[in-house]
């Protein structure tokens, strides 16, 4: 199963493609605490096995990603999504190119 921590829109889109599992982030001041505990949440959930978390959101859990990274952990994959468009990114398809590149480690063609 695939699960989402994010805002209240964002989740709402994504239970609309089928996200099973989330964690709804609130925009306020403890938005840090509530990401790692909503992270803690679904990692610890073994049905859970693809977490898609906002970029903005996982700027407060680089430690644990980088960790994750660095154990090589399969399960859960924790995969980050972009929120907005790179405003200097005019061609789209090599913005996705590149953004893929650094997520998996090399170019795909789109």
């Amino acid at each position: 199963m695939m699960g989402m921590i994010g805002t209240a829109d964002q989740v709402t889109f994504m239970r609309l493609a089928g996200i099973g599992a989330w964690r709804i982030i609130r925009e306020d001041s403890t938005v840090a605490d509530q990401v790692r505990t909503a992270l803690n949440d679904l990692s610890s959930d073994p049905s859970v096995g693809i977490i898609i978390i906002p970029e903005e959101c996982a700027r407060h859990i680089r430690d644990i990603l980088e960790e994750y990274s660095r154990r090589k952990s399969t399960v859960p994959v924790i995969v980050e999504i972009p929120t907005s468009l790179d405003q200097k990114a005019s061609d789209i398809k090599e913005f996705y190119q590149s953004y893929a590149k650094r997520l998996i480690g090399f170019s795909i063609e789109i």
